[in-house]
């Protein structure tokens, strides 16, 4: 098997489907039964074309960012093309909830936003010297769904972003 060229394993995997769902998105009973990732661990071939499907795009809350960190190694790094980042805000206190915002949770919410922003490009930063050889490379950041988790539309539910 390893000598089957990388392209044709990268191939496969392109017709392997998503390696999971997102929340509140149903999958079909066959799907839920398939777990693309084992196939990472069985040669380092399946694994580079495992990986590059599963680091092209990712979701990434800013509660996760020491896991993020982690698991984003050199070797992944040179996937990833999409990130989508939601940023958690503060709680507010039991008083505050569904109410407009006072000027102190404002600047504590602009506060959070900043270091949330500042602890991603921090992180982005130590990629810096290793992509400086791979000219035209770039990552599209979208900031998505900047809420609190007391926030009352998520209070009845444990929110995950879609």
């Amino acid at each position: 098997m390893e000598q089957i060229p990388q392209e044709i394993y990268d191939r496969i995997a392109t017709h392997l489907g998503d390696t999971g769902k997102r929340p509140g998105q149903s999958v079909p009973h066959a799907e839920r039964a398939f777990n693309r990732p084992v196939l990472a661990t069985i040669s380092r071939k399946w694994q580079r074309a495992i990986e590059g499907r599963s680091f092209r795009a990712l979701e990434l809350r800013s509660t996760e960012l020491n896991e993020f960190e982690t698991i984003m190694t050199s070797a992944r790094r040179r996937y990833l093309r999409v990130l989508r980042y939601y940023i958690i805000l503060p709680a507010y206190p039991a008083g505050s909830r569904q109410l407009f915002e006072r000027h102190g949770d404002r600047t504590t919410n602009d506060e959070a936003f900043s270091a949330a922003m500042h602890r991603l490009f921090r992180i982005f930063m130590t990629w810096e010297d290793q992509s400086s050889d791979r000219p035209g490379y770039f990552i599209q950041l979208h900031i998505h769904n900047l809420y609190s988790p007391t926030d009352y539309r998520f209070r009845s539910r444990s929110y995950v972003p879609t």
